[in-house]
């Protein structure tokens, strides 16, 4: 029935307008080539997906989702400075173009390049300013530079929202342990747990806290709760090295 429609629209733009008809098959053509490349994309087929997606960007130049995909499948494939490049492609075409400044900002900042990530997760607020998860985001960059004033700043702010509460309130416990404020981290942390009990980052941060200060039991008791929630985490792994340092069973 898609098809059916798009070839009644397209002829009777044909008939009024042959220039807006061109136009037309470009756009359809490059809508078709993107839904085929998701649909591999989704199937974990990236080989097929980026094919997809190269044809869908040169049938249509001027299409930010094209680029966008292709940075999502570069990702995907593990090959980061390739995705940050087409997500900035998709980004010259359209500056304000939400995913790929998410997604741009949440991957430099995975991979420690805190500064670039700063400068997505900026243009991101000035689109989408009621987003917590962005300030938890900023937050988090702003703790990977030491910069923990700033750090706290954006994690109130994602507190005043009221969203992602349980990230925000874990980073204000990051925030409190780097200054040495245990008794505040560790309220925030609880905090943290309040809104997500099982949050596997907010459980090992508290079985981190209480190792530090020498409350082994109280450690491992954590670190249990860090695979107990979610025992195919990479953290699960990591507390479950911490639990055998302390002499703790798993």
């Amino acid at each position: 029935m898609r098809y059916v429609k798009r070839l009644i629209i397209t002829a009777l733009v044909c008939l009024a307008l042959p220039a807006a008809a061109i136009d037309l098959f470009r756009v359809l053509n490059a809508e078709d080539l993107l839904e085929e490349g998701i649909d591999y994309f989704e199937a974990g087929d990236y080989e097929n997906a980026e094919s997809k997606f190269k044809a869908a960007a040169t049938e249509l130049p001027e299409g930010q989702e094209s680029y966008y995909w292709l940075g999502r499948t570069f990702s995907a494939r593990g090959e980061y400075d390739k995705a940050v490049n087409y997500y900035n492609y998709s980004l010259d075409i359209n500056p304000s173009y939400v995913d790929s400044l998410r997604e741009a900002g949440a991957l430099t900042m995975q991979l420690g390049r805190f500064e670039e990530a700063l400068t997505y997760l900026r243009r991101l607020v000035d689109v989408t300013p009621e987003d917590g998860a962005i300030y938890c985001n900023l937050g988090l960059t702003h703790l990977g530079l030491k910069q923990y004033d700033k750090a706290e700043e954006q994690f109130l702010t994602a507190i005043d929202l009221d969203t992602d509460l349980a990230r925000a309130y874990d980073g204000m416990g990051l925030v409190y342990d780097s200054r040495g404020q245990l008794v505040a981290a560790e309220d925030a942390f609880k905090t943290s747990l309040e809104y997500d009990e099982y949050r596997v980052e907010t459980l090992i941060h508290l079985g981190l806290l209480y190792e530090k200060q020498g409350l082994n039991s109280d450690a491992i008791r954590y670190y249990q709760k860090t695979i107990e929630a979610d025992p195919d985490s990479p953290l699960a792994g990591a507390a479950a090295a911490r639990i055998e340092g302390l002499g703790g069973d798993i």
